[in-house]
């Protein structure tokens, strides 16, 4: 989904057909970024699939704090509500609409080691 793409004073860029609203939810909880609208909700025009960008000086922190400091990331806004999603599984669900092969650049991509260390250790440590 495309659109114009226009910025805020904080350094926000908008591109795609947010509502005042969302910019203002938006602006107010972010600085130095770029939003891109991926899809809007069918069943519910106030849902919204959304992907983040961080600004060129905010990523510098990454050399220091490693993937503490996220590059992208894909947010589903329904109203005053964000919710960050790490797979599509979880963007769908959130989103409550499947997106079929809709390109969702700063998912989590599964490691299949970790996610099998994390089945062996079931129930000997408590995972989140």
């Amino acid at each position: 989904m495309s659109g114009p793409e226009t910025a805020d004073s904080k350094g926000v860029t908008f591109e795609g057909e947010f509502t005042p609203e969302e910019r203002a939810l938006l602006s107010k909880q972010f600085g130095r970024c770029r939003f891109q609208l991926i899809r809007r909700s069918q069943r519910d025009p106030a849902c919204a699939v959304i992907s983040w960008t961080a600004s060129a000086g905010v990523t510098h922190g990454r050399e220091r704090w490693g993937s503490a400091v996220p590059a992208a990331a894909i947010y589903v806004i329904s109203g005053d509500q964000l919710v960050r999603t790490r797979t599509r599984e979880e963007v769908e669900r959130a989103f409550g609409e499947p997106l079929g092969d809709v390109p969702l650049p700063g998912l989590v991509e599964p490691n299949p080691v970790w996610e099998g260390a994390k089945q062996a250790l079931r129930g000997l440590i408590p995972w989140r």
